[in-house]
């Protein structure tokens, strides 16, 4: 974390700013220093196993390995803010699948907190931009990929 934080400093600041050392070693010490919450175990039932099975077929693409992240994938096709995904800071136009691993512990979502729940990522009334994947699948069918994505 501490790394992709003088990164982005530094590419925002076409390399003009770089942090002291002590400040990203500090910010690296404190979050070695975290202790993850507790988790809540969930029983697999009908609605996570069909939610799982949702999810491979709607989601699985983009988020296909062990952490439930992928490869990046062009911004675009993500409908991410072309600013974002081509400014200085970050420049590649690819945006890369967050890992999902205890996705439902790490609410709010989006890179700019707009989103509070994962029902909402999924909401087909939302308004914010980006991501629009799995909003058109009906209501039981959102809420089963959500049941299953609090499982992980």
């Amino acid at each position: 974390m501490a790394i992709r934080q003088e990164t982005q400093l530094l590419h925002a600041n076409q390399e003009r700013v770089r942090p002291p050392r002590e400040l990203a070693w500090a910010l690296a010490m404190f979050v070695y220093s975290m202790t993850p919450p507790k988790r809540v175990a969930h029983t697999p039932d009908a609605r996570t196993e069909h939610g799982e099975s949702l999810f491979t077929e709607h989601c699985g693409y983009c988020h296909r390995d062990k952490n439930y992240g992928g490869l990046p994938v062009a911004a675009a096709s993500i409908g991410t803010d072309p600013v974002l995904a081509k400014g200085s800071a970050r420049g590649t136009g690819l945006y890369r699948p967050t890992p999902l691993l205890r996705v439902a512990d790490a609410a709010p979502y989006f890179h700019d907190g707009s989103i509070a729940t994962l029902a909402e990522i999924l909401d087909p009334e939302r308004s914010q931009a980006g991501h629009r994947y799995g909003v058109d699948l009906p209501p039981a069918d959102r809420a089963a990929i959500v049941a299953f994505m609090e499982t992980l």
